[in-house]
Order: structure tokens, then C-alpha cells, then sequence
């Protein structure tokens, strides 16, 4: 078992519970300006350190630092790569270090599924990987970025490539106000290949504090706080040993002394503190030789299920009595590395690309050696997990040599599409790639808001394969007067006033639909 935590660790202590605020006090966050983005993406063998195409990697674990700060103790901010791989991290005007904590193994190759791709190959800083592996921590971590308030530098993705003789699969979920609970999607190592010999769960989560404040309420105290998040993962490895979940648990520190009450509980005054955007993350992994366990478990045509539950909490030792407020946000992933005793893909990838043009997407592939292939099924997903055939392209069967195929994609849904390649076999097995994506031009869901006019309740209609998750409403001023889900039994808007609404239906991968609608009675 490995688990640990980041700390950020303060001059002054604060003094914390769980939930997100007590009393009616509502801090001001002051805004952070600068953010730094990029994309993690599994770089296809044998890793050029270019993205090209190639399929991001949710679930990944992506913090900043000051860059004098040496041994990367005092986090800046953390996140967790989203469903395209993608992260943003936000601060002030200074200098910085970006580190990524992804499955490495913790130094044991048997337990790894990814490598470092090449750092900075090519000149176009935007498309290349950032990281090297660090001296003094052996941490994978960026150059120093210099970044001025108000602005977004966008250079700093990350290449990650297989493990040969590996296959990794991460999902992850969203930042969310604590206490939730969720689950995390992966797939089994499908029963047509040879059993895994190895099966290793990875997990991490990232926790934001926007606000933590404490107040004095008695004589001269001193304290000494300890706060973060709880991830508790449910692991698929059955009971005994190794127990089935596994625990994250970070942990920040305030420690201090605060003067004699004041008389008014802010937060702000002489007898009180406010600390803003603390953050720190953890990581843990898991894994199994056991035959019957991989078997029992992770092999198959389904998903495994990881139920995630997420939550704050805090411990305190001080002298007099505090009061507080606090404020949690947590985000998660996991990925699934099974290890095999021998390449498991009847051919090898060299690459895989979907590109957008004009209403058609189109893929392209190729491959530097098959064994025995007998064709390529193309399938495309709205959400990455739920996958439906759309194409079939004949293999070259035996080759050393590489080969190029494509597939146009004339139909494609409304939005972002993931495809696939399910590589069969001619004994039909088969083999499934990395994910890439594409959103076609132009390409629109039919998405009915009615009745339209309406007096008190509107409903939606689509014949998309689209998954809405949320729903806002604005004036005729651009003032956002309501915003809820999308329930079945439709969206109430009867304490609105008469006239003319727009009513945007955001989906799940950030597509945004627009409609107008009439209020009238």
C-alpha cells in the first residue's frame, strides 16, 4: 500500500470543522487572475513528445509551486485532469513549477502504466510535453513559468507513453462542495486476451478550500489546526487483505496565536484569521497478483465500478475556544493499469487521429507491425463509456511494416465524439486503442424547448444522443435568473415574470445550446 499527502503549512493557525460555514458570514474570495493550462495525453509508442491527435488522460493529478520552492512543499493550487485530459490551474502573478503525478509505479516498473514522453521536442511549446524528471525530488515537473496577473499561458501538456505490455484506462470526476459521493467508470481487460498478471488501481484526489476562517471567542489562545479532504475509494479487490477500500487523506496546517475576543465574530478583526485557496492532493495505489481476484474482477466486457466518497474534516488544539468557517471542494480519479506477459494488441499503433472537417470527422491510423489482424471496428461514444459500431475497415493481417488507414465519420453527433478502435484478431479477439476525439462543424442537435409560450414549465426534446447537465435561464438583460438540472418532469418557471427568456442547455462536455423562449399568461 502507498498513500500520501501535500501540505500547505501557514504562520498563523485556523481552526476548522467540516460542512461549509457556520453563522452568516460569506467571505470574499479574492479572484486569482493568472491560469496555466494544458493537456495530458497518451503519447502512442514509441513517444515522440508531440501531440498529434492522440487521446487525453483523465484522472491525473496536476499542482503548482513557487518556483524557489525546492523540495515542492507548499502547494499552490492542485486539480485532476477532466475527461479530455485537460487541467487548468489558477494563481497570482509570479514564477511557478507545474508537477504531474500519474501511475509511475512509485519507482516500480511492475506497478507502472505510463513514462515520461521526450521534454520539449519541436518549437511549438503549445503541442509538446513540459515535464522532466526532477534531481532533487525525482519528481516529473516543468521549467519555471513567469506569469503576470490577468493572463493565461497555455504550454505546459504532458506526454505520457504505455508501458509496453501494459493497458491503462483513468476516468475521473469534477470538483465538487463536500460531502459527495460518485462513482468512477473503468473497463475490464476484456476475456479475449490473455489473462493480466498483474493488476494495479490507482487513485488520487485534489482538495481546494476557497475560505478558512477563525475567530477568538474567549482570552488569548494558541492553536493548531489540522484540515484537508477525505477520499475514501472503493477498491475492486474483493475482502481480506488488501481491505477493499482505500483512503486519501490530505492534511493542511495553521498554527499561532490569536489575541482575546474583540467582540465581533468576521473572521477579519484583531482576535480573527481568514486563509484563502488552500490546496493540496494525495495519491494511493493498490494491486493484485492473485489469479482469482483478476479473474473474479477485472476481466470481461463491462466496467468496473469505483463508488467514490468525498468529504472534509479537522482536527484542533488550542488553549480557548474558536468559532469557524470553512469551505471544501474535492475532485478525483483513478486509473487501472493491467500488466500482461506479453503485448497484448494484435497490432501496434503508431498512431490515431480524429480531425473535423466541415460536417465530417475524419480518423486516420497506422500501425508499425500486425500478427494476424482481420479488420478494425470504429465506434464512437457521446460520453466516452456507452460505445455503438460504426464502421468496419479490413486489416492488413500480417505486416512489419507500417500501414495507414482511415475512416470518414459522415454522421456525427451534435458536440464532441470519442471514437475507438476495436482491433480483432482472426480468431476474434480482439483489442481496444485509446480514446480520440473531434467536434464537427456545423453539426447541431434538433433540441426542442416547449411548450413555447409558456405559463409555468418548460420541458426538453432532443433526438441527439445527448446528455444535458443543467439548465439556465437569463433576461432579457443577460442577468441569469434561474438554473437547475433537467428533470423529467420539466423545469418550473412560474415565479418568473412575463417576457422574452433565453434558456441555454448546457451538456455534459460543455456544449451549450441556446433557445428563446416566451413567458405568457
Amino acid at each position: 500500500m502507498k498513500l500520501f499527502y501535500l501540505s500547505l503549512f501557514a504562520t498563523v493557525a485556523t481552526l476548522l470543522s467540516t460542512g461549509e460555514s457556520s453563522g452568516q458570514i460569506n467571505p470574499t474570495v479574492p479572484p486569482l487572475t493568472s491560469k496555466i493550462t494544458g493537456t495530458v495525453w497518451q503519447d502512442q509508442l514509441p513517444g515522440d513528445g508531440i501531440r498529434s491527435g492522440e487521446p487525453g488522460i483523465p484522472g491525473i493529478v496536476v499542482a503548482l509551486y513557487d518556483a524557489d520552492d525546492t523540495y515542492m512543499e507548499h502547494v499552490i493550487a492542485s486539480t485532476i485532469t477532466d475527461a479530455n485530459g485537460q487541467y487548468e490551474l489558477k494563481a497570482n502573478a509570479g514564477s511557478y513549477r507545474v508537477r504531474y503525478v500519474y501511475p509511475d509505479g512509485g519507482g516500480n516498473v511492475a506497478q507502472a502504466g505510463f513514462t515520461l514522453a521526450p521534454a520539449r521536442v519541436g518549437s511549438d511549446n503549445t503541442i509538446n510535453s513540459a515535464a522532466t524528471i526532477d534531481e532533487d525530488n525525482e519528481f516529473a515537473v516543468s521549467e519555471v513559468i513567469d506569469i503576470a496577473n490577468n493572463e493565461t499561458i497555455s504550454e505546459f501538456g504532458l506526454g505520457l507513453v504505455p508501458i509496453p505490455g501494459t493497458s491503462t484506462f483513468c476516468d475521473s470526476k469534477s470538483s465538487q462542495v463536500t460531502e459527495w459521493n460518485d462513482n468512477l467508470l473503468l473497463p475490464q481487460s476484456p476475456s479475449s486476451l490473455a489473462t493480466p498478471i498483474r493488476v494495479t488501481v490507482w487513485a488520487g484526489e485534489a482538495v481546494l478550500h476557497p475560505y478558512v476562517g477563525v475567530e477568538n471567542i474567549a482570552t488569548e489562545s494558541n492553536y493548531d489546526i489540522r484540515y484537508g479532504g477525505i477520499a475514501t475509494f472503493g477498491m475492486p479487490f474483493g475482502s481480506g487483505t488488501p481491505t477493499p477500500n482505500q483512503e486519501i487523506q490530505t492534511q493542511s496546517v495553521n498554527v499561532g496565536t490569536l489575541p482575546a475576543y474583540d467582540g465581533t465574530t468576521d473572521y477579519e478583526g484583531a482576535s480573527g484569521r481568514l486563509f484563502y485557496n488552500v490546496a493540496s492532493f494525495g495519491v494511493a495505489e493498490r494491486n493484485t497478483t492473485n489469479s482469482g481476484i483478476i479473474t473474479g474482477q477485472f476481466v470481461g466486457s463491462g466496467n468496473i465500478t469505483i463508488p467514490v466518497n468525498a468529504k472534509s474534516y479537522n482536527t484542533v488544539v488550542g488553549a480557548g475556544n474558536q468559532a469557524m468557517i470553512i469551505r471544501t471542494f474535492v475532485e478525483a480519479g483513478a486509473c487501472v493499469i493491467y500488466r500482461y506477459s506479453n503485448n497484448p494488441l494484435p497490432v501496434s499503433l503508431a498512431k490515431f487521429d480524429a480531425k473535423a472537417e466541415n460536417k465530417v470527422n475524419q480518423l486516420s491510423w497506422s500501425t508499425t507491425s500486425e500478427a494476424n489482424s482481420e479488420s478494425f471496428d470504429v465506434e464512437r461514444s457521446r460520453d466516452g463509456k456507452n460505445w455503438k459500431k460504426i464502421g468496419n475497415v479490413p486489416a492488413a493481417g500480417n505486416s512489419s511494416e507500417i500501414k495507414s488507414y482511415a475512416f470518414s465519420d459522415a454522421a456525427p453527433l451534435a458536440g464532441v465524439n470519442y471514437y475507438r478502435l476495436k482491433i480483432v484478431d482472426r480468431d476474434q479477439t480482439f483489442a481496444l486503442s485509446g480514446l480520440v476525439s473531434a467536434r464537427a462543424l456545423g453539426v447541431t442537435a434538433n433540441i426542442t424547448v416547449y411548450p413555447n409560450p409558456t405559463a409555468d414549465v418548460l420541458f426538453l426534446k432532443s433526438n441527439a444522443d445527448e446528455t444535458v447537465s443543467g439548465v439556465q435561464v437569463f433576461d432579457r438583460n443577460g442577468r441569469l435568473v434561474q438554473e437547475s438540472a433537467a428533470p423529467a418532469d420539466g423545469i418550473n418557471v412560474s415565479k418568473l415574470g412575463v417576457g422574452i427568456y433565453s434558456v441555454k442547455i448546457i451538456h455534459e462536455d460543455g456544449w451549450v445550446v441556446e433557445r428563446k423562449v416566451i413567458i405568457k399568461r
